[in-house]
């Protein structure tokens, strides 16, 4: 995972210089993973993503089971989700971004 996360770091890097303004990340997995083996397993590496590239964001989830973070730190500016999830359950317009804070 850390070969990976590194790899789209490097590479959103290159997009932001050729000239995007917001990117979005897809999680098509997220939903068949326990709660805890998300948090344990691709959070942080989500979080290191978000917190790397310096530009608006997207965290895509399918079938999403939480919107809020274990420890309360958001993760990206916007979350896109499935058609599983009944939008009157999202809590809060922040997803997956750390706070500055």
């Amino acid at each position: 995972m850390g070969l990976l996360t590194d790899n789209t770091i490097a590479y959103l890097k290159q997009q932001k210089e050729a000239g995007i303004k917001l990117f979005q990340l897809f999680d098509t997995w997220a939903g068949n993973l326990r709660r805890e083996d998300y948090e344990a397993f691709v959070l942080p590496y989500v979080q290191k993503i978000f917190k790397a590239i310096k530009l608006p964001s997207i965290y895509y989830l399918k079938e999403l089971f939480s919107f809020d973070g274990p420890d309360g730190k958001k993760r990206a500016e916007m979350l896109s989700v499935c058609e599983t999830v009944n939008i009157k359950d999202i809590k809060t317009k922040k997803a997956f971004r750390e706070s500055s804070k």
